[in-house]
């Protein structure tokens, strides 16, 4: 199966962060639109997604690892929208302050980091449920 993994463009850095509250399900949705048509989603049927979150003090430490094998990202393909579907029990032990995250996408042999034109995605982790 051919996918349009070439077609998804690469995500800007949000001027907002994505906020992360602790002991909270994580939910956000990203929509794909098709190049040059703003108003049409970018099928993304068969495309797998790994998204993670990672400490600013230490960027090789994973805070929070999401993938569609998991469960933990989901993917709409028709409407072009990947969700975050982190549930609490990932989020109850993370520390407050700032993040950083990466999204990338695979098929058809390929894989593309969606925050490398750009930079890595900032993420808040605010204090929450215990």
């Amino acid at each position: 199966m051919t996918t349009n993994i070439l077609a998804i463009p690469q995500l800007p850095v949000w001027d907002e962060p994505f906020v992360v509250v602790t002991g909270s399900d994580f939910r956000e949705v990203i929509q794909f639109l098709e190049p040059g048509d703003g108003d049409v989603p970018l099928a993304i049927t068969g495309v797998a997604f790994t998204a993670t979150i990672r400490s600013v003090d230490d960027t090789t430490l994973e805070l929070i690892k999401a993938t569609t094998q998991a469960g933990t990202l989901i993917v709409d393909g028709a409407e072009g929208k990947l969700s975050f579907a982190v549930p609490a029990s990932m989020t109850g032990q993370l520390q407050i302050g700032e993040a950083i995250g990466d999204i990338v996408a695979m098929a058809d042999g390929v894989r593309i980091n969606l925050c490398a034109a750009n930079g890595p995605q900032k993420f808040t982790i605010r204090a929450g449920l215990a």
